[in-house]
């Protein structure tokens, strides 16, 4: 109950207190301060925001995004739409 009472109460420690090689007040510890700010009003409201402060800290290069995993529908889809392995497996006698 401790655990769950410091998350709701408590301002999360600070991204630099963890990791030393990041500088205090870094703009990627106030963006991460920012996405955990416990009142509502004070995080990004949308992800075009988080994007406005994102990308410049890689410059003017688009961030690479892993490609979104299929969907267990579409993989079993997928896997009935192909042709069979060896064509005499699908003769019935």
């Amino acid at each position: 109950v401790t655990v769950l009472a410091r998350l709701l109460n408590e301002q999360p420690a600070p991204p630099s207190s963890v990791q030393p090689n990041l500088p205090p007040d870094s703009p990627i510890e106030k963006i991460c301060l920012k996405m955990l700010a416990k009142n509502k009003s004070d995080r990004y409201g949308s992800m075009t925001e988080v994007l406005a402060d994102v990308i410049p800290l890689f410059g003017q290069a688009p961030v690479p995004v892993a490609p979104p995993k299929p969907s267990l529908f579409n993989a079993i889809s997928k896997f009935f739409k192909r042709p069979p392995a060896i064509p005499g497996l699908m003769k019935t006698r």
